[in-house]
Parts: C-alpha cells; structure tokens; sequence
C-alpha cells in the first residue's frame, strides 16, 4: 500500500504465479523491501488465495 493508502500494483518484479509457500513469499519480502520502500508501498500483506494471513507489515522501523 502507498503513502496515500492506495494499492500499489506490482511495484517490484514477482514470480506471475505467486510463490511456493509462506517462506519464499517472506524471504522476498526480506530480500525486496528496501526496493518497495523506494517504489512507495509502506506496508505489505501475506495472502492465500486471496485471503489475509497476516498484515498489515510496516516497511518502516518502529518509531
């Protein structure tokens, strides 16, 4: 999500078919938040098929 709270569709490149499972969608994410911080989403969600199974994530350090 941008700063503006508006979805951000695909700022960085990800597999088309989504990921294996719950650990190569987190290391990702590890791996590309600095480049999604730079594209302007402040915090991301894990889905499963379209379902949340945690989120929001700030992409910022806590204050």
């Amino acid at each position: 999500m941008g700063q503006a709270g508006a979805p951000v569709e695909d700022p960085c490149e990800q597999p088309e078919d989504g990921f294996d499972g719950r650990a190569e969608a987190e290391a990702w994410v590890g791996e590309m938040w600095h480049d999604l911080v730079d594209e302007g989403v402040d915090q991301v969600w894990l889905l499963c098929d379209g379902e949340d199974v945690y989120g929001p994530m700030s992409l910022h350090p806590e204050k």
